[in-house]
């Protein structure tokens, strides 16, 4: 396979500057001043020479357990900014994921980002841009024509797609079928995306148990590159902002997210600090205190 040489224009250099810099500096600022020991969980103190050894035993290992995952998470972002072809790892164990391809033994990244690990999987996470649609994502769209064979939808992306009515569970014949009862322009839908050509042909379907239409809630928007911090790994934030709120929660890959029920303005609240902090160290119990608190 040959490698292609991507040339980048003026706008993403600059803003790739900018990123590198802010990451020697604050590298910098952590090899001369340490770590920080305000980071450092705080464990209950024993008053008695008489209480059980290994409680202590328990709480410390836990607070230097979090100690050393904060360390190296700040050593990984400081390496992890990664421009269109360069090399992030030389190795067969790891597949190519979202942005990024093969060649030979090694994995290179095809945009501007940071590079996310989903267990054997590589992704590079773009620091800024539009969505770009990826078959198998879940997205949120809003129906916006609808035409005799199905759906043009809105994803939120510079390619509109479609929503075939094969896309859609059970038989319908158009021809006795007013298909904008179905769904009609303006609703919105959680669907999944099964197709996307080279030419972006995009195609969705509604086949998927977890795909529905919306019928009310509310809607956030925020920027597709930050979608990856909202859910958190192996859905540990998303799930945390659902349990301390009550609230049900679909998240698109486009950044598009609905909220219903329970605590909605909350909800909202943390996912738009996610957005606005989510390069910050301790993001979860950030958050972990915004929910407790409450508004």
């Amino acid at each position: 396979m040959e490698t292609v040489k991507i040339e980048m224009d003026e706008s993403i250099r600059k803003e790739l500057e900018e990123d590198v810099m802010e990451e020697i500096k604050e590298m910098q600022e952590k090899e001369n001043n340490g770590f920080d020991e305000s980071d450092e969980p705080a464990f209950e103190k024993q008053e008695s020479p008489h209480a059980a050894p290994s409680h202590v035993h328990e709480q410390m290992h836990l607070a230097h357990e979090r100690i050393e995952e904060r360390r190296e998470d700040s050593v990984r972002r400081g390496k992890n900014v990664v421009i269109p072809g360069n090399r992030i790892v030389e190795s067969m164990e790891y597949l190519p994921g979202r942005n990024c391809y093969r060649d030979g033994n090694s994995i290179y990244s095809k945009r501007l980002g940071v590079v996310y690990y989903r267990g054997h999987v590589i992704d590079v996470v773009p620091l800024s841009g539009k969505y770009m649609p990826e078959a198998d994502d879940m997205v949120i769209g809003k129906v916006s024509e609808v035409q005799y064979s199905g759906w043009t939808i809105d994803v939120n992306s510079p390619y509109r797609a479609f929503l075939p009515l094969s896309g859609v569970r059970g038989f319908i014949e158009p021809s006795r079928t007013d298909i904008s009862k179905i769904y009609g322009v303006g609703d919105l839908i959680y669907a999944r995306i099964s197709e996307v050509t080279p030419l972006k042909d995009i195609r969705i379907s509604m086949k998927d148990p977890t795909t529905r239409k919306f019928e009310n809630g509310r809607i956030i928007r925020i920027s597709p590159v930050k979608v990856p911090r909202v859910i958190g790994k192996q859905g540990s934030m998303i799930n945390m902002i659902k349990d301390k709120t009550g609230c049900r929660i679909s998240v698109g890959q486009n950044g598009v997210i609905w909220i219903q029920g329970g605590m909605e303005q909350l909800a909202a609240r943390a996912i738009q600090e996610i957005e606005e902090k989510s390069q910050i160290q301790g993001l979860t119990d950030h958050i972990g205190k915004l929910l407790s608190q409450g508004i």
